[in-house]
């Protein structure tokens, strides 16, 4: 049948997709004062704001698995960055995490969180893990300050960790309950020439670690010799 065209959802900046592929999270600006979440329906549904609460500045925002659920970055005036949950339409956010935590794509229960410590004079990422509830945290070393949490295997019992340190790009899977590590994917562009470090969020993995994508930055030069020049 061809490829569809294209599906004009309303404006805004795309920020996630929902796990059903029914509805996008999109935001009139990003981290500023006054920035908003809006709900675009890929079907006829009429794009709608979400409540913000007493939040003044919304960031990143990742739907939970369930599809009932976001976790984004917010905050008060004045106040310092932290995470809440979210339930759309109607929901109002409720924080997950004290100031100063900042929590990245969820499992079916738990959100992978960190707040910036000085450990032996160095100042360092120091991850837990919190439940979406609001109760029970957990820490978690086996996430180290180079790693970043992509994706959660769909039954929860995993998650998959990319390395900042790129090219090339490496996933890690690890068993939540014991902390066991394993690689998972390494691989890089075909012609590496001027490839710098992936960004963040620079890389995306479906939940079972099948399939991947990423981006990256290239700068090549020319180099010329020029003789005789008086």
């Amino acid at each position: 049948m061809g490829d569809p065209d294209p599906i004009r959802l309303g404006e805004g900046g795309a920020l996630s997709l929902s796990p059903d592929g029914m509805r996008a999270i999109a935001n009139n600006t990003f981290m500023e004062s006054g920035s908003r979440l809006l709900v675009l329906s890929v079907g006829e549904e009429r794009p709608r704001e979400l409540p913000r609460g007493t939040l003044d500045s919304v960031g990143n925002v990742y739907w939970a698995p369930d599809g009932r659920r976001l976790i984004f970055d917010g905050r008060e005036k004045d106040r310092a960055w932290r995470s809440y949950i979210q339930e759309p339409p109607d929901g109002q956010p409720q924080p997950i995490s004290p100031e100063g935590t900042t929590c990245f794509p969820a499992g079916d229960r738990w959100a992978p969180c960190y707040t910036v410590q000085e450990v032996k004079g160095n100042l360092m990422r120091v991850w837990e893990l919190r439940s979406l509830d609001g109760g029970e945290t957990r820490p978690a070393p086996w996430i180290t300050w180079a790693d970043h949490p992509i994706v959660w295997s769909p039954d929860g019992s995993h998650v998959f960790l990319v390395g900042r340190t790129q090219p090339p790009f490496r996933v890690s899977r690890v068993d939540v309950a014991t902390g066991r590590r394993e690689p998972w994917l390494d691989t890089s562009p075909p012609d590496p020439a001027g490839v710098g470090p992936l960004g963040w969020p620079g890389a995306v993995l479906t939940p079972d670690g099948r399939y991947y994508a990423y981006d990256y930055l290239r700068t090549l030069s020319d180099l010329f010799l020029v003789e005789g020049v008086r």
